[in-house]
């Protein structure tokens, strides 16, 4: 009896055993969730540029520090990870050196100057007028000469000054290119703002010696007062903007009502870091809230930033701004908090999570294609020697090739944690490899129990 107990006890233990080891199996034969890479050319080797979408990082596990590429063979292909930017123009002023050749004060307070450029001297599109006075209107001509005669570029433009009602000034003026290289600046009458307002008397005495006096108001012009006369020109160039960003909808959104503090309350779990912003979408046409974000620090949630979300939706007028712009959060949950004060709690239909748009740059060769996208499930962001390289191609604007994902293989990854927690694989190995001895072991002992229990 006693012998059949241990045999029974055996048998627990070896299916115990096998239990284990079907579930180490099952971990070890679970494909990787990986993107095969499109849009390579079967030519030359290129530098590859593949803009990472929002939804493949939240299917490899949500960190970019975790990418990795391997080629046909499996083996890894170093790539460089850059953000994204914008494409946009600023406009940059180059000055047109001139010097003045005449200048003639006018009757009515005006004047007239002329300019010649140096020889060096770019074609100017615009000047300033540089002035001390304040609280003046003027109107000015700009004219160019043209095979010996003087040709008007820009009639009656006016300059301004009005500090006293508001703080503008306008002393620039802009006109088309043209190939003079000498201008004409005809400066009007003053205006009422720059005439002085003065009162005259004038005495007379009799032959009696009576003293009479006569008074009168007379209105004396200024002349206007130039300081400096500059021409410049303006050309567009093209440059690197703003970082791009992504966003993505926080799922199972659900508000908690602090009545006492007439807030609402939203807990949101992000799925891709790091958060750099988030947005508001409500189907409310005009609000204005402001919002306290706060990030998970330990068991506590500390505050980390504030803002205003609104709009405005009027015929013929509208203006939207339902998104703010936060410092990295780099782990754990993050709360939003709205300030709703005596109006009603804002309906909110989604809060998207802004995360920077990224691109990964590696040099790709045709022997080694097919290359797969996947992740690694801890570690740090990989160092690679070739990345030196891969940013000095890219910093020489080396031509690009725009590659994209293929349709995702294998099960989506769960976040990966800031420092990773899962069991590496080689553990796994060890775990099957015990399993199956214990299984041997266990099936041995219980049949070697069974044969002594029939003896």
């Amino acid at each position: 009896m006693g012998k059949q107990k241990r045999a029974g006890k055996t048998m627990k233990y070896a299916v115990l055993s096998a239990a284990l080891l079907l579930l180490a199996v099952c971990e070890l034969r679970a494909e990787p969730c990986s993107f095969t890479i499109t849009g390579l050319p079967g030519g030359d080797a290129v530098l590859a540029s593949l803009e990472l979408p929002v939804s493949a990082l939240d299917d490899l596990g949500g960190r970019v520090e975790y990418l990795r590429i391997y080629d046909v063979q499996r083996r890894e292909t170093p790539y460089l990870c850059v953000p994204l930017t914008t494409k946009g123009q600023v406009t940059h002023r180059e000055k047109c050196p001139s010097k003045v050749l005449l200048v003639r004060e006018k009757a009515d307070g005006g004047m007239v100057v002329d300019f010649e450029l140096l020889d060096d001297a770019p074609q100017p599109t615009g000047l300033t007028i540089d002035t001390p006075l304040r609280r003046f209107e003027q109107l000015v001509t700009l004219s160019g000469e043209m095979d010996g005669s003087w040709q008007v570029l820009l009639p009656d433009a006016l300059i301004f000054e009005s500090s006293g009602l508001l703080a503008m000034r306008h002393n620039e003026l802009r006109f088309p290119m043209t190939s003079c290289r000498r201008f004409r600046l005809d400066i009007g009458k003053v205006s009422i703002e720059r005439q002085a307002e003065l009162r005259q008397v004038t005495r007379v005495i009799n032959a009696d010696g009576v003293v009479s006096s006569v008074e009168s108001t007379v209105v004396r012009d200024e002349a206007f007062k130039i300081g400096a006369v500059e021409f410049w020109r303006e050309k567009a160039v093209t440059v690197d903007g703003a970082a791009k960003s992504q966003v993505y909808s926080v799922k199972n959104l659900q508000r908690e009502w602090r009545a006492e503090k007439k807030q609402s309350v939203y807990t949101l779990t992000p799925t891709c870091y790091p958060v750099i912003g988030l947005e508001i979408v409500s189907p409310e046409r005009n609000y204005q809230r402001k919002l306290h974000v706060q990030r998970e620090e330990g068991t506590t949630m500390q505050p980390w930033h504030s803002g205003t979300v609104s709009a405005i939706r009027l015929q013929g007028f509208e203006r939207i701004s339902n998104g703010v712009n936060f410092p990295e959060v780099t782990a754990g949950a993050i709360r939003v908090i709205i300030d709703e004060h005596d109006n009603p709690p804002l309906e909110i239909s989604e809060i998207r999570l802004r995360i920077l748009a990224r691109q990964l740059l590696f040099f790709a060769e045709p022997q080694r294609v097919p290359y797969q996208l996947t992740a690694v499930t801890k570690g740090a962001a990989p160092v690679y020697e070739q990345q030196a390289i891969i940013k000095e191609a890219w910093a020489s604007k080396a031509p690009l090739q725009p590659v994209a994902l293929g349709e995702r293989q294998g099960t989506p990854m769960e976040l990966a944690p800031a420092e990773g927690a899962k069991l590496p694989r080689w553990v796994l190995i060890g775990v099957l490899a015990l399993a199956a001895a214990a299984l041997a072991f266990g099936v041995f002992k219980a049949a070697q129990s069974a044969q002594v229990a029939e003896e």
